[in-house]
């Protein structure tokens, strides 16, 4: 007779995006029926981090259901970075959550095994989570309230997004387009967890901008490196919709749907 074991695991970091508090959490179905559910309170660290916290969260479902790991199961969290690295789609590259991303793979012991994501409101774990910060009175960091605080309404009724340069400053993108007439600017998107980079610049032709990027897969080198992905226009606000598409796949829209 199959069993049929899911494994919901979830992460919380807060109150700020990086270096706060953690909250680790899984929760363990067998034949759709809830089995485990528990979780876990970490003080603040200099690499805390919603990956590393949902990393630290899929080792310690795996150190707590060992037995289960021979049964095939499901992995399931509302991390789409973690989901992608560890169905191989993406590479890993950033160092704050690497030591808690090698936990995890050492606590599966190199097994292939199931990966999905799911909205966080179909994670069964982010309640546990939810709940042990509440209990220690931490606001857990949202990455929807963090796009929300890096937008600003401008005359019009349209957003003004940030975007980070590579020094790690901020910038509006008003900003950035009067910066781009006269060299390329180097941008990602605050909030985006699919890895990609963009170059707004001057064209060859007088008042024409130019808007590259490159995926995390590109970056990562091999086959797809360095593909020649351009777009050009006398404005750059035309842009916005194809950034927000580029990044759509993370569910960090740069330009709010109105």
């Amino acid at each position: 007779m199959t069993t049929n074991v899911l494994i919901h695991f979830a992460g919380l970091t807060g109150p700020e995006r990086s270096g706060g508090e953690m909250a680790i959490s899984f929760t363990l179905f067998v034949d759709g029926k809830p089995r485990v559910v528990s979780a876990k309170y970490l003080p603040a660290d200099p690499d805390g981090s919603w990956h590393t916290a949902t990393y630290l969260a899929l080792a310690y479902a795996a150190q707590q259901c060992p037995h289960y790991l021979r049964s095939a199961p499901t992995f399931l969290t509302d991390n789409k970075m973690v989901v992608q690295q560890m169905t191989g789609r993406w590479g890993a590259k950033d160092g704050h959550y690497l030591a808690a991303r090698d936990e995890a793979l050492a606590a599966l012991g190199g097994q292939s095994l199931r990966f999905m994501w799911v909205p966080q409101g179909e994670n069964a774990a982010i309640v546990a989570c939810m709940d042990l910060f509440r209990t220690h009175d931490i606001k857990p960091w949202s990455w929807k309230e963090e796009r929300d605080k890096q937008q600003q309404l401008v005359p019009g009724g349209k957003r003004n997004p940030f975007v980070n340069l590579r020094d790690g400053s901020k910038l509006m993108w008003s900003e950035l387009k009067n910066h781009a007439k006269e060299r390329d600017v180097f941008f990602e998107i605050p909030g985006a967890e699919n890895g990609i980079s963009f170059w707004l610049g001057p064209d060859l032709f007088a008042g024409s901008y130019r808007l590259c990027w490159m995926t995390a897969a590109e970056k990562e080198g091999g086959a797809d490196a360095f593909q020649d992905h351009r777009v050009r226009s006398n404005e750059p606000d035309d842009f916005l919709s194809r950034i927000d598409h580029l990044i759509s796949d993370s569910d960090h829209p740069f330009v709010p749907k109105h």
